[in-house]
Order: C-alpha cells, then sequence, then structure tokens
C-alpha cells in the first residue's frame, strides 16, 4: 500500500461506486410490468366485455360468457383505423367456441365487428 498513489484510490473508489451502481439499477429497477386486464369480444354478439386477470385469475380462451356461460369470449384488440381483430395466437380457439361466430368477419385476419359503441362490461372470475 506504500506505492499507490492518491489518484489510484481515487479510480478504485469511484469504480466501487458504479458497481454498486449498476448492481442496484439491474437488480432492482423497475419489474416487467404485466397488463390487468384485457379486452374480450362475444364472437356472437360483438359485445365488448373487459375482464380483469390481475391476481391469480387466468383467462382461457374462448371464455365463458357471464350471461349464457356457452365459450364465446374471444381476446380482441383494436389496430389504428379502428378495426377489430381477435388476437393473433387466439385465432385457433374459435375451433372451441359454441354456436356460431355470427360477430366475425373473417376468420382468416380475426377481423369480428365488435359493437364499441358503448362502454364495455366488466367481468371477473
Amino acid at each position: 500500500m506504500e506505492n499507490v498513489k492518491p489518484w489510484q484510490i481515487g479510480i478504485m473508489v469511484l469504480a466501487v461506486i458504479a458497481v454498486g451502481y449498476l448492481v442496484v439499477k439491474v437488480g432492482f429497477g423497475n419489474s416487467v410490468q404485466l397488463p390487468s386486464k384485457v379486452h374480450l369480444a362475444d364472437v356472437s354478439t360483438g359485445e365488448l366485455f373487459i375482464f380483469d386477470i390481475s391476481g391469480k385469475a387466468k383467462g382461457y380462451y374462448p371464455e365463458k360468457s357471464p350471461d349464457t356461460s356457452q365459450r364465446v369470449l374471444m381476446p380482441v384488440v383494436k389496430n389504428d383505423e379502428g378495426k377489430w381483430f381477435i388476437s393473433s395466437h387466439s385465432l385457433p380457439a374459435l375451433e372451441d367456441i359454441d354456436g356460431e361466430a355470427t360477430a366475425v368477419i373473417n376468420t382468416s385476419t380475426g377481423e369480428i365487428n365488435v359493437d364499441d359503441s358503448k362502454s364495455p362490461r366488466k367481468f371477473k372470475k
């Protein structure tokens, strides 16, 4: 330690501070925020719902309608032009719905006629 110069000690202190900062930033930084709700549309009527998936609730699609208990609710997203589509990864589940998917415009693209003129109904399992 006799041959250590003051500027070398300064560099070591700065290195320790930098490593500490990185550990705090990476270890305790913002975590990924998962969505707490998802939009669902009734493929037979076009009615829009908001499904609360916070906590331990999980959605299995098609989801059961709170009105009829039929599996007709599919996750949907709205594009920039204002059109609604069934999520692409959920499209194969259209084969498992109960009844007819009369609100679906195109089964290959997932475009669906959604009635968003009124507020979506909320429901939770």
